[in-house]
């Protein structure tokens, strides 16, 4: 916050302070110091003279303005005006304004699908075809990202842009809320389409709701997050945690097509990720017998079922719960 000293002298006289914001913002003003009874009226223009609203009256207390807070879309130079109430008074007496800026987040400008901030670029590892395992478990190259924004000015929308090596889910959650702050997010890929709708997650101790997207296929994909209903502005920083994870590295497996070649004899790592998703595998056979599948590793909740096809493609019974 900068403060100068200034006078209304001769009656009509009008004030002016230059000020420079280094990304879209606020700026706020307020001025102390008035004799009783004077009040002044408050106007910001861009460095084109353009005005940013319309000049604003605030309520003056013991000789102390209300602070006048203006949203600016734009880095730039910007002049904060000052004059008489009416241009009915004048005054010897100094008065003295406070002016303070306070930029948006450092990875301003991402206010659209083009700007959006990499949180998640392409990984070597995320591009290789092959099978990996942990502790009997597929890789999935799983990631836990973390990134602090503002939203500032009202109405600022925050583009995060994450990378999916195959189809899988996007898990997102935001901290550092204040009260009563409520954020939207929704999720669009590369295209800029909607993945669903624009979500409202309740916040609980500054905390909002985990949500979570499933992918249909591999590619860019971009978190939007704004103000519920641009209701609110704040120059604290929140903090988004996104959590990718792709499915096995054997997708994609869903069609008699894409089928996985496996040997009757073998295991195989795999994930049913996202919520919906069907692993296909081929097994050659030698001649008549029985064909046991066993499953492990899945959750308690979780029951996986089994369909068995002929080499034409043709059911051979029903679908089965498989033994865990």
């Amino acid at each position: 916050e900068r403060s100068l000293n200034g006078t209304i002298l001769p009656k009509g006289d009008h004030d002016g302070y230059r000020v420079a914001i280094d990304r879209a913002g606020v700026i706020t003003a307020r001025v102390s110091g008035l004799v009783d009874g004077n009040q002044l009226d408050f106007l910001l223009r861009d460095a084109s003279g353009s005005s940013v609203g319309v000049w604003i009256s605030p309520a003056t207390t013991n000789g102390k303005s209300e602070a006048i807070t203006w949203d600016v879309r734009a880095p730039g130079e910007y002049t904060v005006g000052l004059r008489a109430r009416g241009n009915t008074w004048r005054s010897d007496k100094p008065y003295r304004i406070f002016v303070e800026t306070v930029p948006g987040d450092i990875h301003e400008p991402n206010g659209d699908l083009g700007s959006a901030t990499w949180i998640a670029p392409p990984s070597k590892r995320s591009a290789g075809p092959a099978a990996s395992t942990e502790s009997g478990q597929a890789v999935l190259d799983s990631r836990v990202l973390n990134v602090e924004g503002t939203i500032l000015p009202k109405g600022d929308t925050d583009h995060y842009r994450v990378f999916m090596a195959r189809k899988g889910t996007i898990a997102a959650d935001v901290s550092g809320l204040e009260g009563g702050q409520v954020m939207s997010l929704i999720l669009r890929d590369g295209s800029g389409s909607s993945v669903g709708v624009w979500l409202y997650p309740t916040v609980t101790n500054g905390t909002t709701e985990r949500v979570t997207w499933n992918v249909a296929a591999p590619g860019e994909y971009v978190i939007v997050l704004a103000a519920k209903g641009s209701e609110w502005r704040s120059s604290k920083p929140y903090k988004l945690h996104v959590e990718t994870l792709p499915g096995d590295v054997h997708e994609p497996n869903e069609g008699i097509g894409e089928a996985l070649p496996s040997d009757p004899t073998s295991v195989v790592n795999l994930s049913l990720t996202p919520a919906g998703d069907t692993d296909v595998l081929r097994i050659q056979t030698y001649g008549p017998g029985v064909l046991t599948v066993h499953a492990s590793g899945l959750p308690k909740d979780v029951q996986p079922q089994l369909l068995v096809r002929g080499s034409s493609g043709r059911s051979l019974g029903v679908w089965r719960n498989c033994d865990l």
